[in-house]
């Protein structure tokens, strides 16, 4: 069973392609979160990057290592990700920084219509709440004598109800208290 040099000469530097490109994305990361204001949550995205870089290590030990991970394929991640922290981070930070821009550019102009809708829809709830506050009253009929012939209220509380004034319906009392 021989190592064919060539392959190994590709696994190197397909390790070295993972280091700089783990590193690239850990900048990307780091722009979003700052572009979006939520750099308290760079702690909270170590956990998926972590997953990701270990996905990415199974990958290349998986595919281009054809079942087996090498040890000089975890030293050209490390040495991918020194490449890319040393002489590429200035250049990389300022690509990730455009690209950044980029995605809140095209997040906003997909989330203007949303933001248009529910500033439309908070003025129009605004409104109903200020002048239809008495909306439920406008589903009850009153038919007249119907009323009277199938009431449940008694005589001396109609009775005192138009002395006094008011109209109300009389509910038993285990009924909703609401529509007293």
């Amino acid at each position: 069973m021989g190592i064919d040099p060539a392959a190994q000469g590709m696994q190197a530097l397909l390790s070295l392609a993972c280091g700089t490109a783990l590193g690239f994305l850990y900048d990307l990361m780091t722009a979003l979160l700052r572009r979006s204001r939520l750099e308290k949550l760079l702690i909270l995205m170590y956990l998926p990057y972590s997953l990701l870089a270990a996905v990415l290590l199974f990958l290349l030990g998986s595919i281009a290592g054809r079942g087996q991970l090498r040890l000089f394929m975890l030293l050209g991640m490390l040495l991918g990700g020194l490449l890319y922290l040393l002489p590429l981070r200035r250049a990389g930070r300022a690509l990730a920084e455009g690209i950044a821009a980029l995605f809140a550019f095209i997040c906003r102009i997909i989330l203007k219509p949303l933001c248009i809708l529910w500033k439309t829809l908070r003025k129009f709830s605004l409104f109903a709440k200020k002048y239809f506050h008495f909306a439920k009253k406008w589903g009850k009929m009153h038919f007249g004598f119907l009323d009277k012939a199938n009431s449940s209220i008694p005589a001396e509380a109609e009775h005192e109800a138009a002395k006094i004034g008011y109209r109300y319906h009389y509910v038993p009392f285990d009924a909703d208290t609401d529509r007293l």
